[in-house]
């Protein structure tokens, strides 16, 4: 047994993130890394030799050229990188260059190797007549009901396709997603529509869903052709100035942030997301509360409002009673007034 530990390797570094999103995120930037390195003809051992060997100011330099590079230079099947994403790739770059000591001033970062500065376009959000389109599009009841859930239970779509069925309690409309699942290690609960619950109670039989099973076993890949597929058909697929569509998989949850705000609070809808911390975890725990002020917003989250789904359905025939009920009062009113008037008159 050695006293000092060897140096970091790579899978070393990738997993010093408990994050399966953050590890994904680090094995792309070590592939444009990578992909710079083999335009430069060049390997990541004789670069960091000579990058130990020069100044900071060539370091920072050269570390531009790989921000040139990512911004300039589409790899195949993939748009160049925005100001933004560079700017989060050479932030995690600079964290293994380090861990091969190789430390850049940051001060010289910022005078030699300054990104331009970040434009932020208007992102897309779709209404729901545009995602019921694209869910009666799908020629399978797996991505009608994946399209839907993600509409109305504001969950990231990672953490959906991580789901089983035993996370699900079918009869109150909730799922429960664990803190290993979720981007900020916050265990949360959501909850979905009547609606939801007919297509995935649908899917679940027809595909023969056990408890221990995903409830969506397609590729993340599938489900993002099915929706460009069908944006493109609808007319709906502009771009970003960098290639990426602005309807992207992502903008299902700000469609259900939006119907939430609206029909109960800013501030619930951030507990739905699992946007809370420090005094907000105060807003969470009442289970019932949390579905009483959820369902105050099916109205505003059903797609289809031409059906009426379970939940839905039992709430019109109440109301009808009710209405009932109180014309027969209004008319028994009027008869007795028009007593009242008759006998006064006599």
């Amino acid at each position: 047994m050695t006293l000092l530990s060897n140096k970091t390797t790579r899978s070393e570094w990738i997993h010093t993130s408990d994050a399966i999103k953050t590890q994904k995120h680090y094995r792309c930037i070590l592939v444009a890394f990578d992909d710079w390195l083999k335009s430069m003809d060049s390997t990541e051992e004789g670069f960091f030799d000579a990058m130990r060997g020069t100044d900071m100011s060539t370091r920072a330099r050269t570390l531009k050229s790989i921000q040139e590079y990512w911004m300039t230079v589409p790899k195949k099947g993939y748009p160049v990188k925005s100001p933004r994403t560079t700017a989060q790739y050479r932030a995690a770059l600079l964290q293994w260059f380090e861990e091969n000591d190789i430390m850049v001033s940051p001060t010289k970062i910022k005078r030699l190797a300054r990104l331009p500065k970040i434009s932020t376009e208007m992102r897309y959000t779709p209404d729901s007549s545009h995602i019921l389109r694209i869910v009666s599009m799908q020629n399978t009841i797996e991505k009608k009901a994946f399209f839907i859930l993600l509409s109305c239970t504001a969950m990231r779509y990672g953490e959906l396709m991580q789901t089983r069925l035993g996370d699900i309690d079918m009869s109150n409309r909730m799922i429960r997603i664990p803190a290993a699942r979720t981007k900020t290690r916050t265990e949360r609960l959501t909850f979905f529509t009547p609606e939801a619950r007919h297509y995935l109670k649908k899917h679940i039989k027809e595909n023969n869903i056990q408890h221990d099973d995903l409830i969506f076993q397609l590729s993340e890949g599938s489900y993002r052709f099915a929706q460009n597929r069908s944006n493109r058909i609808l007319g709906a697929n502009e771009r970003f100035t960098n290639g990426r569509y602005k309807m992207s998989i992502h903008r299902l949850r700000a469609y259900a942030n939006q119907c939430i705000s609206s029909a109960v609070s800013e501030r619930f809808a951030d507990v739905i997301k699992g946007h809370i911390g420090g005094l907000r975890t105060y807003d969470v725990g009442n289970i019932r509360k949390m579905k009483k002020d959820y369902d105050k917003a099916i109205p505003e989250l059903t797609l289809d409002k031409s059906r009426q789904y379970e939940d839905l359905k039992d709430q019109v025939d109440a109301g009808t009673k009710t209405d009932a009920v109180i014309m027969r009062e209004i008319d028994h009113l009027k008869q007795e007034i028009e007593r009242l008037t008759s006998s006064i008159e006599e």
